[in-house]
């Protein structure tokens, strides 16, 4: 993954702590600056705010992954189910741009590029922010939602406090150790922030801003939208080559998203898609985005049958579309497992650094296997989304019989998540 380099993990000690005083820096400023602006509202959950409705022009600005997004698909439902007349419109990566582009809950997609190394984010993202927000339209937005519970790494906070929408919403900087650091000041960007810091799921976490904007929000189910040219070219990319739909489907994920600190070891994988191809006569697809094209090639010469490459071959729709079509999903926490659950695909995920409680998939047949590391719980008392001072070597004490065990089970169809827990040694 050529990006990976600009990752904290793989940054030298000093270019990590010159990052770190750019952005205390850049926060301090803020900090500053912010003292000018009014203070914001906190905002209770379930504490409905009357005078909004009805809202007829929102603004929703989401700047994570591919996973992040997924787990937003319920709170887009919801509220446009609160404000069914209203004028929707969703800010995203240009990544994520394909996945959302058939949304029917939104009336808008616009791409916010918030891609650049770490160490410029402080002083070139408020300045994209700006830019994004003229053109969304300034002072033409009546509300403004920031669905992100954990640090705002995008500086998505700028988007609609340069847009001038009239109320902003997002959760507080002092929701989280982390965020409260590095967000220092950015309440003061919002009119409404809410002051959740229970432990809980990143799905419930939105919805309970639906809910305090007056919604019910009472289904958490997760949904894809694949069109009908999605499903066509799945149909003939499968046709020509030459593969048996008749028979069992198996995709795995190889790749570790954003970080190798969350990838399974590469050994393991290769064992593991032996052993089902094996056991089952299925064909293996190695599934992923463009980086991981390299690696899925890798994995799939590896496998020694019938394997198909889909990663860096198919859009991110068109992934959910296949994935549809799959009798088992297997991989780490990173954007295609959660597009799996999204589809219904039965599946088993493998956590490492990141909090289950946060991130686990939501599907209808699923297990999820990670290890019982003591160190796990930083990420949830600083607030992060991963612990980045684990070592990626911990994953590999999760063996290959444990996740071939899961296997088994969710293809018995043995029903909602179980967690199986490997107590360390």
């Amino acid at each position: 993954m050529p990006r990976e380099t600009c990752l904290p993990g793989r940054l030298s000690r000093a270019r990590r702590g010159a990052a770190r005083a750019l952005g205390a820096a850049c926060s301090l400023v803020l900090t500053f600056a912010a003292r000018l602006l009014r203070p914001s509202v906190p905002l209770a959950p379930g504490a409905p705010l009357r005078s909004l409705c009805p809202a007829l022009r929102i603004l929703v600005v989401r700047l994570d992954g591919i996973g992040d997004m997924v787990l937003t698909s319920p709170f887009l439902r919801e509220l446009r189910r609160r404000f069914p007349a209203a004028h929707i419109a969703l800010v995203v990566q240009p990544t994520i741009e394909n996945l959302v582009a058939r949304c029917p809950y939104v009336d808008e997609v616009h791409v916010f590029d918030c891609w650049i190394p770490r160490v410029w984010r402080p002083f070139v993202l408020p300045w994209r922010a700006f830019r994004t927000a003229r053109h969304l339209g300034m002072g033409s937005w009546d509300l403004a939602i920031l669905p992100r519970w954990g640090t705002d790494a995008w500086y998505g906070a700028f988007v609609p406090f340069f847009a001038r929408a009239t109320r902003r919403i997002g959760f507080s900087e002092h929701v989280a150790e982390e965020k409260r650091w590095f967000n220092r000041g950015a309440d003061r960007l919002l009119t409404d922030v809410v002051s959740d810091g229970r432990d809980t799921h990143e799905v419930d976490r939105a919805l309970s801003i639906v809910r305090a904007l007056g919604g019910d929000a009472p289904h958490a189910r997760l949904e894809l939208w694949p069109d009908d040219d999605d499903d066509a070219f799945v149909e003939n990319w499968l046709r020509t080559l030459r593969v048996e739909t008749k028979g069992p489907l198996f995709a795995i994920a190889p790749g570790g998203g954003s970080t190798p600190l969350k990838q399974w070891p590469i050994d393991h994988v290769v064992r593991l898609g032996r052993e089902l191809s094996d056991r089952y006569g299925a064909t293996l697809i190695a599934i992923g985005g463009p980086d991981d094209a390299r690696l899925a090639r890798r994995v799939a010469e590896s496998w020694r049958s019938s394997a198909i490459v889909a990663a860096g071959e198919t859009t991110l729709r068109q992934t959910a579309s296949l994935l549809r079509r799959c009798d088992l999903f297997v991989g780490n926490d990173t954007g295609p497992l959660h597009l799996a659950a999204a589809m219904g695909t039965p599946l088993v995920g493998i956590f490492g650094p990141t909090d289950e409680r946060r991130f686990a998939p939501r599907g209808p047949h699923q297990r999820i296997v990670r290890m019982d590391w003591a160190c796990r719980e930083v990420p949830r008392r600083a607030g992060a989304d991963i612990n980045r001072d684990c070592r990626s070597a911990c994953l590999a004490e999760i063996g290959v019989d444990a996740v071939l065990r899961e296997c088994r089970a969710v293809l018995a169809h043995t029903g909602t998540t179980t967690i199986f827990s490997m107590e360390r040694s």
